[in-house]
């Protein structure tokens, strides 16, 4: 008979492994939505413990189940969480992003703090490896006794039936299997590529013929600096979404008083980036070189091209071309000799001493405050061409500077504590209940300080203002916008300079009209060049 103690230990067993085989790590599920369910990865580690009990290795068996199955709930979450965020399949290619959710889990960390974070994630998994490896004894321990063999076939038989006749949604999909078929589908890839790789080279070259096809000298720019301000997660859900959409709808009313006052005006449409909710480079590289990137695989490919890019023509019609990343924490010379960059200001150009915001470590305020005084204030210089990529929207908006309306900034400016603090973490993306008023607050605070270093340009300036795409948030109140539009400003103290934008689909204007339409970001670039040149 099994005894009752061992009953318990079964009993307990299982519904740790089940917990274990089916934990939400993100809010993108649930344990109500997922403890219902039956989990694939979860019958075959119990196949191994069984297998290697009645082999005679119940120690091993159990080691090497629990080892799967912990490695297939990270695997699942992995698979639920990406398509989720940023609405696209997983891919083998994102297990290259680890280095950078590494980065995210460790920056603007004290080594104490960092040791305390990792000490805690390694002893979460070790912890979660004995139990499992306990609970496989227990389990395949119920097959070493006499009624135990009868009981676990039984259970075996059930399962099978329950298997066959329960609907497809009682069970969880097999992680395994899953990232099985992409290893088996990167081995095909492998073995034939030409498939994949006349997809990709069709691709690129497409962007590669609309640059190139461009004039690459835009003579009707000649003597006008020329600003890129990507706001990050600035998404056209901000003028749509009935949650937020009266609230940067008066915002535009209000910074666009302070652009005419300082001489400028402009032009406003909609840009639909391939990307959604995340992975700003692919965005960044499809603005500058007209290649449509939305995975990975095509990011690394255009890197090894000699493909232009709108900064190395601009550099080669004689632009000085900076950008502003204060995002990084070291430089990274393969990207600025690929984008023709002749300086790239990092965190080690932009020291920063202030209260250390999640993303980046200092406000956006901050890094265009150092873009004014070491570059655009320079009084002998050719005409400029900079490139900034802001943090102090990124997600999940926790903290929000405070903007300093008269930009005077010095070494304790931004010393005190966020203009106010909400409490959102990675976990809460896309659905927590909090990310909304965090999300509002980031971006205004970008919004007004991508405006706000606008209004102190002297000089001819074309600026041009625009999300890299939507943020990743699950809207519930309907109509929810779920496109992949973001808002493109046009910018300029020299009115002419805006009249080809009309040609594009932009209107007068600050906040787009309902009806106006969004064109593929990849089209940028060369709207650009063409729209200057003579």
């Amino acid at each position: 008979m099994i005894r009752w103690r061992r009953f318990v230990g079964l009993m307990l067993g299982i519904v740790f492994l089940q917990a274990l085989a089916l934990v939400p790590l993100h809010a993108t599920h649930t344990w109500a939505v997922a403890m219902p369910r039956l989990s694939a990865d979860l019958l075959v580690v119990a196949g191994i413990a069984g297998i290697g009990a009645l082999a005679g290795w119940p120690r091993l068996a159990a080691y090497l189940g629990s080892l799967v199955l912990v490695v297939a709930t990270l695997l699942r979450n992995a698979l639920e969480i990406l398509p989720a965020v940023f609405l696209r399949p997983f891919e083998l290619a994102d297990f290259a992003q680890l280095p950078g959710l590494v980065h995210l889990l460790t920056v603007n960390r004290t080594t104490s703090q960092q040791v305390l974070l990792w000490s805690a994630i390694g002893g979460a998994l070790l912890l979660a490896f004995v139990l499992a490896a306990w609970s496989l004894r227990a389990v395949a321990a119920c097959a070493l006794v006499g009624r135990g063999r009868g009981l676990a076939l039984l259970v075996v038989q059930i399962l099978l039936v329950a298997a066959y006749l329960a609907p497809a949604r009682a069970w969880q999909p097999s992680a395994l299997l899953q990232v099985a078929d992409l290893a088996v589908g990167e081995v095909r890839n492998r073995l034939d590529p030409a498939p994949e790789e006349s997809r990709l080279r069709a691709r690129i070259e497409a962007g590669r013929v609309a640059l190139a096809a461009a004039p690459q000298k835009p003579e009707r720019l000649a003597g006008v600096d020329v600003y890129v301000l990507v706001v990050e997660s600035y998404g056209a859900t901000s003028l749509r979404q009935p949650e937020v959409a009266a609230h940067f709808t008066g915002l535009w009313q209000t910074l666009r008083g302070e652009l005419e006052r300082a001489g400028f005006h402009g032009m406003v449409g909609f840009a639909s980036p391939a990307i959604i909710g995340g992975s700003s480079w692919l965005s960044h590289m499809e603005l500058f070189t007209a290649v449509r990137t939305d995975r990975q695989r095509v990011w690394e490919r255009v890197l090894q091209t000699d493909n232009p890019a709108l900064p190395k023509i601009l550099r080669d019609a004689g632009w000085r071309t900076v950008e502003v990343m204060p995002a990084m924490d070291r430089h990274w010379p393969e990207g600025q000799d690929f984008y023709g960059f002749d300086r790239s200001a990092t965190q080690l150009e932009m020291p920063y001493t202030g209260h250390v915001y999640p993303w980046g470590r200092m406000p956006d305020q901050f890094a265009l405050h150092w873009l004014l005084h070491n570059e655009v204030a320079k009084v002998e210089r050719p005409p400029l061409f900079a490139a900034f990529m802001s943090v102090s929207s990124h997600a999940p908006w926790a903290k929000t500077p405070p903007y300093v309306a008269d930009w005077n900034l010095d070494a304790n400016t931004f010393a005190a504590e966020p203009k106010c603090q909400h409490p959102t973490t990675w976990l809460d993306v896309p659905s927590g209940k909090g990310l909304v008023p965090a999300y509002r607050d980031g971006l205004e605070y970008a919004l007004r300080t991508a405006v706000g270093f606008t209004t102190r340009l002297t000089r001819p300036s074309l600026v041009v203002i625009l999300g890299d795409h939507q943020p990743p948030i699950g809207w519930t109140q309907e109509p929810a916008d779920r496109s992949f539009d973001v808002p493109l400003h046009v910018l300029s103290n020299r009115p002419e300079l805006l009249a080809p934008w009309g040609q594009h689909g932009m209107v007068e204007g600050y906040v787009p009209p309902a009806g106006t339409p969004s064109r593929p970001l990849a089209e940028f670039a060369p709207a650009l060049l063409r729209s200057y040149a003579k």
